[in-house]
């Protein structure tokens, strides 16, 4: 049993992502993603955005566990809606978990980053619904 969930980074013009996945926290991944976010650092520099990213969702990981957290180029096991940052509009995403083609689909949400910041506080945990 999990939690699963993923992060999708797009990494430029040319639309290619990096997936971020994680197997028991993917009701949080939002927290995660804003707490990054929140640094303001590299948001215009996708490599070192998506190491940031990756790194916060590590925060309170068994590092030397084999299992738990993965990176790929496409998408890991899935229960939660994507969240997509586009790191060329400086946006976060939110697209359906059913979505078969979350990277074309029309986003049922969208914040820019900063607003992103704001929108998904502790005291506001539903705000991406």
């Amino acid at each position: 049993m999990g939690d699963r969930g993923n992060i999708i980074v797009k990494q430029g013009p040319t639309g290619s992502a990096i997936w971020l996945y994680s197997h028991s926290l993917g009701s949080e991944l939002a927290q995660s993603l804003r707490r990054a976010l929140a640094r303001h650092q590299r948001w215009h520099d996708p490599p070192y955005l998506t190491r940031i990213i990756f790194c916060e969702m590590l925060r309170e990981a068994e590092l030397d566990g084999e299992t738990g957290y993965g990176i790929s180029t496409e998408e890991g096991d899935n229960e939660h809606d994507y969240l997509i940052v586009d790191t060329e509009t400086q946006t976060v995403a939110v697209v359906s978990r059913k979505s078969a083609t979350p990277l074309i689909d029309t986003p049922r949400k969208q914040w820019t980053f900063e607003d992103f910041c704001k929108k998904t506080t502790a005291s506001n945990p539903d705000a991406l619904r």
